[in-house]
């Protein structure tokens, strides 16, 4: 009876010790993923030479395209400042500051409005402009496209920069169909999203982009 009591709390400690080996390995884990997504924006935006605050998504409010990053006031956040991820895929803004977090706009949510080109594939040509429009439940349309424009499937759209919010040249998404009507003086086109708000899990936040 003695024995089997001391089995017991043998047991016992044996799994509580695997469950903080399992903590310890995922908290390993996360740190290698956070310190190879660092090292793919350095070199993805080397030329940009952006100021980067790195990250983490906690929330996600996909009903209102709202995220939560583990970033504020303290870190030197302010509103508007772009959010990006490693590979420069645009996620959004910053939409309001707390002391130690951030809620950040998506740019599928219904307010929001980027300013998006395309760019022509011959390189002395101007790029297509455009506007990206938020529809909410994380999709997006491109609008305001003038109807003599070329658009086609496949193409890439990328910040504009015009509105002052976004650097130019982040990654927006790509053409999947167009609308065009010869009666209407602009034409529309569905955008598969390049962003992936439901598992990001580290993202960037560009600190001095509205200083410049």
């Amino acid at each position: 009876i003695f024995n089997a009591g001391g089995i017991t709390r043998e047991n016992s400690n044996l799994k509580q010790e695997n469950q903080n080996l399992l903590a310890e390995v995922a908290s390993l884990q996360d740190a290698v993923k956070a310190s190879e997504a660092i090292n793919e924006v350095i070199q993805n935006t080397k030329l940009d030479k952006f100021q980067l605050v790195a990250a983490q998504s906690i929330g996600l409010d996909s009903a209102n395209d709202f995220l939560l990053v583990n970033k504020g006031l303290q870190d030197g956040i302010s509103e508007n400042m772009p959010v990006i991820s490693s590979t420069k895929v645009v996620y959004g803004k910053v939409y309001k500051v707390y002391q130690n977090f951030s809620q950040v706009m998506l740019i599928s949510g219904k307010q929001s409005v980027v300013d998006a080109k395309i760019n022509n594939a011959e390189a002395l040509q101007p790029p297509v402009l455009g506007a990206v429009k938020g529809l909410g439940n994380l999709s997006f349309y491109l609008d305001l496209v003038a109807s003599n424009a070329q658009l086609n499937q496949g193409d890439v759209l990328l910040t504009s920069g015009q509105e002052g919010i976004f650097p130019k040249d982040l990654l927006i998404g790509k053409i999947t169909s167009v609308t065009k009507n010869d009666l209407q003086p602009f034409q529309t086109a569905k955008v598969q999203p390049l962003m992936d708000a439901k598992s990001a899990d580290n993202l960037f936040i560009i600190t001095d982009y509205k200083k410049k």
